[in-house]
């Protein structure tokens, strides 16, 4: 990997979307677009070298697993810029003065990333919800349907059997069959 990739893109004040995105590649070494549990943490370990804080391979671990929100066992894009987000606060909660500067940067753009994430999640749950209760009525509308099919062959054998016994009783009172 070379030079530390945190401390590259750190040093050139380039924490964007674009920046985490190529990070994000550059620790996905399988090329899946997840970054594994080995993955996440070498990228731990050369974010707290940046920082000159120390690594706590147990801490990083229960920090990856609070991240992996879909519990799928790696880190998407998104899951990856909370890891990221996570890591420079708990550092800076434990007295590290450079998380600070970099978390300033990195907020900001993790903000508007997680307004984005939340706002297309919703979209998504309403899509489904009105997704179900199309099918929900839909359902509904073809019980009904086939209930008024059902009433209206009732109906249709009855006065076939009515009109069968009108025309028998003609039948039987001399009518002429031809009417």
């Amino acid at each position: 990997m070379g030079q530390n990739p945190c401390k590259e893109m750190v040093q050139k004040h380039r924490i964007g979307e674009a920046e985490l995105e190529s990070l994000l590649k550059t620790y996905d070494t399988d090329r899946n677009g997840i970054l594994s549990e080995t993955e996440s943490l070498r990228f731990l370990k050369d974010l707290c070298k940046m920082l000159k804080y120390p690594f706590d391979e147990e801490n990083a671990k229960k920090l990856i697993q609070r991240c992996d929100n879909d519990s799928n066992g790696g880190l998407d894009l998104h899951e990856f810029k909370i890891l990221f987000l996570k890591a420079l606060q708990s550092a800076e909660e434990s007295g590290c003065s450079r998380a600070n500067v970099v978390q300033g940067d990195l907020t900001a753009s993790l903000l508007e990333v997680e307004e984005e994430h939340d706002a297309r999640e919703r979209r998504e749950e309403e899509e489904r919800l009105q997704a179900k209760k199309k099918e929900e009525l839909e359902a509904k509308n073809k019980a009904e349907r086939e209930e008024l099919v059902r009433k209206s062959c009732i109906l249709a054998k009855a006065a076939m059997k009515k009109n069968t016994n009108v025309v028998k009783k003609m039948l039987q009172q001399g009518a002429s069959p031809n009417i």
